[in-house]
């Protein structure tokens, strides 16, 4: 492997990493109620206009809410794909019980069951 493709690869992890960690801290509720302090402040400095809601409370809010939203909605899937394989496993195992009765049913109507 050549020096500057092992440099690319360490620069692109460094950047997955770094995504994540930055990903996580915004991702709270915490960086949602700092996010609103300072929009406040900044709204005090400028003044409370219609275009400090829109484009400073808003976006910088908003942007920590939806994303702890995103989380949460993940989460849930992850929990309820869980629960969906775990009905699909029930759902196997009575099939083949059922398959099981069928044929023995099957074979004391045919008289060969003992």
């Amino acid at each position: 492997m050549s020096a500057s493709v092992e440099i690319r690869q360490r620069v692109a992890k460094f950047n997955d990493w770094f995504a994540l960690k930055v990903t996580d801290g915004v991702s709270t509720m915490w960086c949602a109620y700092a996010f609103a302090a300072l929009a406040i402040y900044g709204g005090i400095t400028a003044g409370f206009t219609i275009q400090w809601v829109s484009q400073t409370f808003l976006q910088l809010v908003l942007l920590s809410v939806i994303m702890v939203g995103q989380k949460l909605q993940a989460q849930q899937t992850i929990a309820l794909s869980g629960e969906v394989s775990a009905l699909r496993e029930q759902h196997a195992n009575l099939h083949k019980e059922h398959i099981s009765l069928l044929k023995r049913i099957e074979n004391k109507i045919d008289g060969t069951e003992s």
